[in-house]
């Protein structure tokens, strides 16, 4: 038994020598490792919106969802002229005769959605636009913002007969 733990260990100490000659390289891996996961950045995505089609010559409300998104401070349109996007203005609490003697709380802000206005001119091109949001922490893969010259109206359920069919006031684009 002695003699094949002492076989064991001489294998164990021949076989890491490499490593256990330099300590400090086992040391700077550690370092490193807790060093890049302590500086990884949430990474902003974006993974839907309430529409993806606005309207020629219209103002549209659009609500996007994703990871990270909530504190964008700039969209980046890439794609024809004609679409504009900007962040709507923010609602304001009417002004009380009485002071208040609570310190006013810091808004939350929601990571998972942003809300934002796309206004498209009346002469824009029709297609497809990529819209991407700025965040502190880096930007978005693109999402396609498609410009249309009907409205898009959500698909509802049941709608499998005649007496359950969803009233569309046409032209419209359905999507689901």
């Amino acid at each position: 038994m002695n003699q094949l733990t002492s076989a064991w260990h001489g294998r164990l100490a021949r076989g890491c020598r490499a490593w256990a000659g330099r300590p400090c390289h086992v040391l700077g891996l550690i370092l490193f490792w807790f060093a890049a996961s302590a500086f990884a950045q949430p990474v902003p995505n974006i993974t839907g919106a309430s529409t993806d089609v606005v309207v020629v010559g219209k103002s549209t409300q659009i609500t996007l969802m994703g990871d990270n998104i909530g504190d964008g401070k700039q969209i980046v349109i890439v794609g024809e002229s004609g679409v504009t996007v900007d962040f709507p203005k923010p609602t304001t609490q009417p002004a009380t005769t009485q002071p208040t003697t609570k310190p006013v709380e810091a808004v939350k802000i929601n990571p998972k959605e942003l809300k934002i206005i796309a206004t498209v001119t009346a002469d824009a091109a029709r297609g497809p636009r990529e819209i991407r949001v700025v965040t502190p922490n880096g930007i978005t893969k693109p999402f396609l913002l498609y410009v249309e010259d009907f409205a898009a109206v959500a698909e509802k359920e049941p709608n499998n007969s005649i007496s359950e069919a969803q009233m569309v006031k046409l032209p419209a684009i359905i999507v689901w």
